[in-house]
């Protein structure tokens, strides 16, 4: 038996922060569409903790996360374009994409506190998505980061309102470019437009860790809460969420929110035809086959 969420996803709260950290580095912390949502219920919690004006996404292991977990995803009994005309299949799909992933996007969009994410590796799809949602993003080495939105492989449109924080952050064309081809974003490419630089050695801290990664990530995302705290030192920290609602105004929360509804739109066909559940099982069945073959050697 797998883990459930409240295993793969746990919280702490050292005020002002609500920490939370993806806890599932065997399986890259790819996630479920529950995990996801236990997820947003963290994110409700930390909008109603008075002393917590923070929330900041932490991981572990070589990924921050690895998007959706293909081991998860329903497939269709019967694919092709006749099922448009289903109505149970329609149903299904409103119900396993459509709802989800559109209530999880906006949870984040209107969330209340600053969002923090602490990149300790790759993030693909919606998690990817979710780290262009975020206010603040710190990386534990710039060059062994990257964003994937592989959206066009597995047969589906944009997520997490992609279509907006994108070119907001990386520029219109340099965005088509990276969400039509599938491209990676390497850290490179948006340092400063999303990624801050924490100033870590990283060479430093490898050796201060003796190489290990898992204690590499652990002393990353407790040398980024440190530091955070150094900066919250001599603030009266109700303002700064009056800030962020100022900086996210009324017409940018719309804009994310309208791109939102019609991206979750957009997909519905694609799974209703059942492409992306073809696609996500061909995804499964190379890498059961790269794993027998490395098992192999």
């Amino acid at each position: 038996m797998g883990k459930t969420s409240e295993e793969k996803i746990v919280y702490r709260i050292e005020e002002p922060f609500f920490i939370i950290q993806f806890k599932s580095s065997e399986t890259l912390n790819a996630m479920s569409y529950d995990d996801y949502i236990y997820l947003t219920t963290l994110l409700h919690l930390s909008n109603e903790s008075e002393s917590c004006y923070f929330t900041v996404l932490t991981s572990s292991g070589r990924f921050f996360s690895s998007g959706a977990d293909f081991n998860t995803i329903p497939s269709n009994l019967k694919l092709g374009s006749d099922n448009i005309m289903n109505v149970k299949e329609t149903e299904k799909w409103l119900e396993n994409f459509l709802c989800k992933n559109q209530y999880i996007t906006q949870s984040f969009i209107k969330h209340q506190k600053i969002l923090i994410a602490a990149l300790n590796g790759p993030a693909i799809g919606l998690s990817a998505a979710i780290v262009l949602l975020c206010d603040l993003v710190y990386a534990i080495n710039i060059d062994q980061i990257y964003l994937q939105f592989p959206f066009s492989q597995l047969g589906l449109s944009n997520e997490g309102a992609v279509s907006v924080t994108m070119p907001q952050k990386l520029g219109r064309n340099k965005s088509f470019e990276k969400l039509l081809f599938a491209e990676r974003v390497n850290g490179n490419e948006i340092k400063d437009s999303v990624i801050l630089d924490m100033k870590i050695n990283y060479e430093e801290l490898q050796n201060r860790c003796n190489n290990d990664r898992n204690q590499m990530v652990e002393t990353f995302n407790d040398l980024l809460i440190k530091e955070l705290k150094r900066k919250c030192t001599n603030l009266y920290l109700p303002t700064i969420l009056k800030m962020k609602s100022l900086l996210k105004d009324e017409s940018y929360i719309s804009q994310l929110e309208l791109l939102n509804t019609k991206e979750v739109n957009g997909a519905l066909p694609f799974w209703i035809n059942g492409i992306p559940q073809g696609r996500f099982q061909k995804l499964k069945q190379l890498k059961m086959l790269q794993r027998a073959n490395r098992n192999k050697l």
